[in-house]
Order: C-alpha cells, then sequence, then structure tokens
C-alpha cells in the first residue's frame, strides 16, 4: 500500500505551528508575571521610602525644636542624614538627594528616585520612578484630639481585621502615654450604623430612643417543587451580593404561573420578635444628618433590633486610657454593609464639644491655640447603602452617598480638623477619589492594597502626627 503524499508535511506543519501558540502563550504568560513582580516591588519600594520621608520630617522637627535659630541648611541636612540612615532595604535603587524647601512655618521634604526593572526592561522599561512627599509644620503644638474612625463591614472579615487591629493597636503603643492627657484618642468603628453604647439614655438631651416593643411577623409561605419550578418558570436576575460587593443570581419566577396542586405545598406561619435597644443610632433627618448641632430640636433616632448583630461594635469616646483603647480594638468584628457618612460623622462628634459628648475641648479655641483635632478614616470598600431623607438607612445608591461623606468632610475641614483617609484594597474607582477628595491634602490620602502597607500608613500618620508635637526623644 502506497503512503498518502503529503500526510507527514502536514503534521510537521501542525506541530511547527502548535509550537509557535505554545511558545507565544508561554511568553505573555511570563510577561504578565513580570510585570506583576515589578509592580509590587515598586509599591513596597514607594511605601519604604515614603515612610522614611515622613520619619525624616519628624528628625527635622525636633532639630528645629532643640533650636529654633536653626538655619534651613541645617535642617535640610538632618533630614538626610536621617533619610539615609533609615532607607535601608532599597540598595537596588537610586535616590536623588533629600530636598526640603521651608516657607515660613512649614517645610516640604521631597525625595525623587528609581528603581531597576527586572521582567519589564525585556520590554523596553528598565527603571520605575519614585516620588515621595511629605510636609512639617512648626508650630508649638501641645495637645492633640484624635479620632480613628474604621470600617467593620462584612467585607472586612478574616485577615482584614486582623491586619487593622494589628495597625491601630500599634498607634495607641506608640502615641498613647496614660500619664498625659498630651494625646487623646477616639475609636469609632462602622458598618451600616454605629454603636454609642447602651450608657446612654433618653435622659441625654441628643438621643431619642425608640422604646423596647415586640414584633410579630405571621403569613403563609409556599414551597415549589424545585425540578418542576426549574422545567416549568421562566427564569428571574436577583442581586445576591453584600456590603459593596454586588453579584447577580438567578432562580426560577412562577408568578403568574399555574402551578399543579401535587407541586406546591403551603404552611402558615407567626413570628415574635423582641427587639430591643443595644446602642444603635440611624441618621437624622435631611439636612441634620450632615451637621452638628441642634441636638435639642433634632435628636439623634436610636432604634431597637433584635440583635447588637445589626451594629458594629460599640464606639469609643476621647481617651488617654492605653488599657481602654486596645480593648475597643480588640472588641471590633466585622458585619453589615458600608455606609461611610455613619462612622465619619460619629468620628466628627467625639471631637467636639459639648453635644453629643463632652471629652472634646471646644474645637475652635483648641485649635486656634495652635493644637490638632484630626480624624482619621480607614475603609477597604464602597458605600453599599444610602439614608433616605428620613435618616432610615433604606437606600442603595453609591452615588447619595458618596455625595453626603464629600458634604461631611468638607464641614469637618471647614471646622479644622484635619482628616486623613485610607483605602485599603479598595478596588472601585469612584470610592478612591472620594477618599482622596475627602482628606485635607493629598499627603493626607493612603492607599493600601495589603497589610503591610496598611501598617506602613497607620505609621506614616502617626510620624504627621508627631513632627507636629513639640516633643523630644
Amino acid at each position: 500500500m502506497k503512503p498518502i503524499r503529503g500526510v507527514g508535511r502536514f503534521a510537521r506543519h501542525q506541530s511547527a505551528n502548535v509550537a509557535i501558540i505554545f511558545a507565544g502563550c508561554i511568553f505573555f504568560i511570563m510577561s504578565v508575571v513580570g510585570f506583576a513582580i515589578d509592580h509590587n516591588m515598586h509599591r513596597s519600594a514607594q511605601a519604604h521610602v515614603q515612610t522614611a520621608l515622613d520619619a525624616s520630617g519628624l528628625a527635622a522637627m525636633k532639630y528645629y525644636i532643640a533650636d529654633p535659630s536653626v538655619s534651613d541648611d541645617d535642617l535640610q541636612t538632618a533630614a538626610r542624614d536621617f533619610f539615609s540612615e533609615h532607607v535601608t532595604r532599597l540598595e537596588y535603587a537610586s535616590l536623588d538627594p533629600l530636598n526640603l524647601v521651608r516657607v515660613g512655618d512649614t517645610a516640604t521634604l521631597e525625595v525623587n528616585g528609581q528603581m531597576p526593572t527586572s521582567i519589564m526592561q525585556l520590554f523596553g522599561t528598565d527603571t520605575l520612578g519614585l516620588y515621595a512627599k511629605s510636609e512639617i509644620t512648626f508650630r508649638d503644638v501641645q495637645n492633640v484630639e484624635l479620632a480613628l474612625v474604621l470600617d467593620t463591614s462584612h467585607s472586612m472579615g478574616g485577615t482584614k481585621l486582623a491586619a487593622l487591629e494589628s495597625a491601630a493597636d500599634e498607634m495607641v503603643y506608640q502615641l498613647i502615654d496614660p500619664s498625659s492627657t498630651q494625646i487623646r484618642m477616639s475609636i469609632v468603628p462602622f458598618s451600616g450604623f454605629v454603636n454609642v453604647g447602651t450608657t446612654h439614655s433618653d435622659s441625654a438631651q441628643w438621643l431619642d430612643i425608640e422604646p423596647d416593643r415586640t414584633a410579630t411577623t405571621g403569613g403563609q409561605s409556599c414551597t415549589i417543587d424545585e425540578s418542576w419550578a426549574n422545567a416549568n418558570c421562566p427564569s428571574t436576575s436577583y442581586e445576591c451580593g453584600q456590603d459593596g460587593a454586588p453579584q447577580t443570581c438567578t432562580r426560577p419566577d412562577c408568578n403568574g404561573i399555574t402551578v399543579p396542586a401535587d407541586m406546591e405545598s403551603c404552611t402558615s406561619h407567626s413570628s415574635t420578635l423582641e427587639l430591643k435597644w443595644y446602642g444603635c443610632v440611624r441618621s437624622r433627618p435631611d439636612p441634620h444628618y450632615k451637621t452638628d448641632t441642634l441636638y435639642g430640636t433634632h435628636k439623634v433616632p436610636g432604634i431597637v433590633t433584635p440583635s447588637e448583630e445589626t451594629c458594629a461594635p460599640q464606639m469609643q469616646t476621647l481617651t488617654n486610657s492605653d488599657t481602654v483603647l486596645y480593648n475597643a480594638i480588640d472588641n471590633l468584628e466585622a458585619r453589615g454593609e458600608t455606609y461611610i457618612p455613619a462612622g465619619l460623622v460619629w468620628g466628627w462628634r467625639t471631637l467636639t464639644n459639648p453635644l453629643p459628648f463632652t471629652h472634646g475641648e471646644p474645637t475652635a479655641a483648641f485649635v486656634n491655640s495652635g493644637n490638632i483635632k484630626a480624624v482619621i478614616l480607614m475603609s477597604d470598600g464602597e458605600n453599599s447603602i444610602s439614608a433616605l431623607s428620613d435618616g432610615t438607612h433604606e437606600g442603595n445608591s453609591q452615588h447619595n452617598a458618596d455625595t453626603l461623606t464629600k458634604a461631611i468632610c468638607t464641614k469637618i475641614k471647614n471646622g479644622k480638623i484635619d482628616i486623613y483617609t485610607i483605602a485599603f484594597e479598595v478596588s472601585d474607582p469612584a470610592t478612591k477619589v472620594m477618599l482622596e477628595e475627602c482628606a485635607s491634602s493629598s499627603s493626607n490620602y493612603y492607599e493600601a492594597s495589603n497589610a503591610s502597607q496598611l501598617t506602613d500608613a497607620f505609621e506614616s500618620i502617626r510620624h504627621q502626627i508627631e513632627s507636629a508635637l513639640a516633643i523630644s526623644g
């Protein structure tokens, strides 16, 4: 039997094509992995440079405090020496000398540089730029009131919550001295609501608590044979995600469909819910849900719920007790939806006086004397619910919640309170923009894509606060 001519050549051609395609796939995969490696190394290097620069600003501040007549050149030398000693993980990077420029009571520190790539150089990109900027203010600050406003919604569960607790604990450890009232801190966890604590009652001038009550629900529930429903009822889509991460699911919709009697079973049911006051509060009606005044005529609604799980863990007002703050952080739990305005407005309220709390110093006199009030806002995702005009948190408009967040931020900043914001593993571009605009300046906004970068962000903020304090050591 004669062989069929051409088959061998066809096979060899096919083999060559497969080899070419395989090589192309391998090349593509390696390039994607290589880009990811270079990108992660760059983000880590960038965070390290920023942290070292912030610490250098603190060193320059302490140098100035020791000798207010020090020259700008000497300040720059002090900052450069400190920076060189503390940029220890970037031997592979090339950094220009730190530049310090002082104008009046403010000094700006900047560092430029570049780092080599590993894989990206195969595609023509040999280096990636590094840049960091920090500001210090030369004022005789003696006291600080600081509110940590922390997202504890459902998406913060697991390792993310552990990372937050670790970063917050370190900030308390570094800043709080129980023997001194120089720095006091509040902790305000938030999800869809805020928990002000059950120590407050209707006797509080600012709070109007719903009475505890029993709610009875009842009705008839019917179940259609699943196999029959899948075969005879059209499919319908519905939102099945939560906490700012919507997902679309499908299920059979038998409305308007005649279901055979033997394919449907119905039962009557009733249940009783005990609704109690667990410290949960919702917003005041519009426009008072974005203000911090007029509590006598527009009180905060305290809502009763079937479980304390409805709210975030209980907040902690201003204190200089490290033990109390550690306990508040240890009690953090991830639950509920994300509603940033709730946490933001209550962080603001912990810093003001006289209502709803009396722990903070009167803002105008305190800040005008050179002291600092600041809010640190951390969130891991977009607003997933919104408030309606009556103050109930039953809306689902991210746009409305974002707009309200920006309005509250503006009011806080107009009241001479600084705002720092941290976007922790946030993927939504609109949320990133909102958080950056909320911050007092671009240098007060941080993005963190992992636990290490979250720690760096808190550390950088701490350095900024310390650099403003007239302390030594």
